[in-house]
């Protein structure tokens, strides 16, 4: 009768090679995604009102980076920094008109300031913490959060118009430097929806109120109209200061975001 021993020595190779290759696998498995926020730490990178911005980042941009810390699966804290800018420059534009005749040729060139209606450029930052709690360990899950937020804004309106004939000689000259700035601190709320995509990624979308607690604007206007001609000028400055407490009907805002959180 033939030995079987050799046989049985493949068999149980084959058993301890495929049970090692088993929980290699498993080892190797991804986590599952409904263990909330399972990593004490995140980054967050946001996209202040998406649908309200131009797609022209160089003319305007609002958006934000953050870090949470993960209390637990379902709390944490965040640290907030939002950062906004507009440029909205005047700009001259020039009109050519050529009209040809029996005469001859005339060509007729003017030229307009193209004035916007409100600031040629402005500045806000913001800077806020908050206590989240997200509703539930599930992929996806709603969340709340309350905090406080420190912030200072600017706008300028600048521009200097040559474009103002006289009807001899140089044009007027037409100087504007109006800037406001302000400093403020209130309290906000937000709601929104986290969904994790991945054990490290994240995607969420979220609305948030503010109440304005304190607010102190400053604000200067300048006007000056020069006529080389006539060699005369009239200039105009002026500037005020205010401060102001709670206030529902002027300190409400609101605002709304998306973005992506990176956990570690």
């Amino acid at each position: 009768m033939k030995s079987t021993r050799p046989l049985e020595m493949v068999l149980a190779l084959a058993m301890v090679l495929g049970g090692t290759g088993l929980a290699h696998a498993q080892s190797s498995k991804e986590p599952p995604l409904n263990l909330g926020w399972d990593t004490p730490y995140g980054v967050l990178f946001s996209f202040q009102n998406p649908f309200a911005q131009q797609l022209n980042i160089l003319s305007e941009y609002q958006g934000g980076i953050g870090a949470q810390y993960n209390l637990s699966p379902t709390t944490g804290v965040r640290l907030g920094f939002e950062f906004g800018r507009t440029s909205n420059t005047a700009v001259v534009e020039t009109d050519t008109t050529t009209n040809t005749t029996a005469a001859g040729t005339t060509t007729v060139t003017t030229k307009d300031m193209n004035i916007p209606a409100g600031n040629t450029s402005s500045l806000d930052l913001l800077l806020s913490g908050s206590y989240v709690v997200r509703l539930g360990k599930a992929a996806v899950a709603p969340y709340v959060a309350g905090g406080a937020s420190f912030g200072w804004t600017r706008g300028v309106r600048a521009y200097t118009d040559k474009t103002q004939p006289t009807g001899a000689g140089d044009p007027l000259v037409i100087e504007v430097d109006d800037s406001t700035n302000a400093i403020n601190m209130g309290v906000h709320g937000l709601l929104g929806v986290d969904w994790r995509i991945h054990p490290s990624v994240s995607v969420y979308a979220e609305y948030g109120l503010g109440l304005t607690l304190f607010d102190r604007q400053s604000a200067s206007t300048f006007y000056k109209e020069s006529d080389a001609v006539a060699a005369t000028s009239d200039e105009n400055e002026t500037g005020y200061t205010r401060t102001r407490w709670i206030n529902f009907d002027t300190g409400m805002t609101q605002n709304g975001a998306i973005g992506v959180a990176v956990f570690f």
